[in-house]
């Protein structure tokens, strides 16, 4: 594997589209590591995102493209944010930064236009969606905390230092998961107008700390 040896703070900077859903929490918990606790903000119902990234920006330190599946909102510690149950990267250095920071990242590769997205691993079709480009687009910043991951079991917080989304639009967002993918316990996910498409978002990460 190629070694990623490169000091923080880290730039990271292209095109970002989230899908957000609500879903049961019963039916995502077995993804949720024991460490954290399912966040319901509608009854029984949390907060699932799909989570498709293009990183393609020159002054990005890296250039990969991304997809971050977060079954689930979670809470540990005081902290809330999104838990990645599974992260398919195209570049092995990608793939190297995402284990230090202990997130569960694979090696898949990656078809993205203007207007879809696909993620295929050993030749079989993991996740496909289609979005809708934005009509009206806004710029605002972005800085704060996303997510946990686990080091050597223990949970660790991710720290924006600071960052800026430029081209924010809401959209529509079409996912298809086949029946035999990894993913397809989400195969239920209908379409969405709640769709975050960012046309660049500029951030610029600390290294993880004890959550």
């Amino acid at each position: 594997m190629v070694r990623f040896d490169f000091p923080p703070p880290w730039r990271i900077a292209g095109e970002v589209v989230q899908g957000i859903w609500l879903i049961d929490s019963a039916h995502v918990a077995e993804y949720i590591p024991k460490q954290f606790e399912i966040v319901n903000v509608l009854g029984s119902k949390t907060i699932c995102c799909l989570q498709f990234n293009n990183y393609n920006h020159p002054h990005s330190l890296l250039q990969y493209q991304e997809l971050i599946v977060n079954p689930a909102l979670v809470a540990y510690n005081g902290r809330k944010g999104f838990w990645s149950s599974h992260i398919y990267v195209n570049t092995e250095l990608s793939l190297s930064w995402g284990h230090l920071l202990g997130l569960p990242k694979e090696i898949a590769t990656f078809e993205w236009n203007r207007n879809r997205f696909a993620v295929k691993q050993d030749h079989k079709l993991l996740l496909e969606a289609e979005f809708a480009q934005p009509v009206f687009r806004w710029n605002m910043p972005f800085n704060r905390g996303t997510g946990f991951g686990l080091l050597d079991g223990k949970p660790v917080y991710f720290n924006i230092l600071k960052g800026h989304a430029r081209g924010v639009g809401i959209g529509r967002i079409r996912p298809r998961i086949p029946t035999d993918s990894t993913l397809s316990f989400l195969s239920m996910l209908q379409p969405t107008w709640i769709a975050l498409n960012h046309r660049m978002l500029d951030c610029l990460w600390n290294k993880p700390t004890l959550a």
